[in-house]
């Protein structure tokens, strides 16, 4: 069956990938940044092993949230193209 998507389709879909692309940039701006001001923060002011397992666990969500902005991008961009696609071939 081909698949067809109609205009207004095509719009609430690039609103939703624009969206999923939106929030991926808000949490790299603020979210990470923040992380990573932190770490260097416990770095300076810190000595011992808390300060190692409390960075360790920084860096551990700090990679799990940077992974997760890799695929909400990888998703949007995904999206956009198979959108793009099946809208420029109908």
């Amino acid at each position: 069956m081909e698949k067809k998507i109609s205009d207004l389709e095509y719009s609430e879909i690039a609103a939703a990938i624009n969206g999923y692309l939106n929030s991926e940039a808000s949490i790299k701006q603020y979210v990470l940044s923040d992380l990573g001001s932190e770490v260097e923060t416990i770095r300076k002011n810190w000595k011992g092993d808390a300060s190692d397992k409390y960075i360790g666990k920084l860096e551990s969500v700090y990679n799990d949230i940077s992974n997760t902005c890799t695929a909400l991008e990888n998703l949007g961009v995904g999206m956009s193209r198979e959108a793009s696609n099946i809208y420029q071939n109908q």
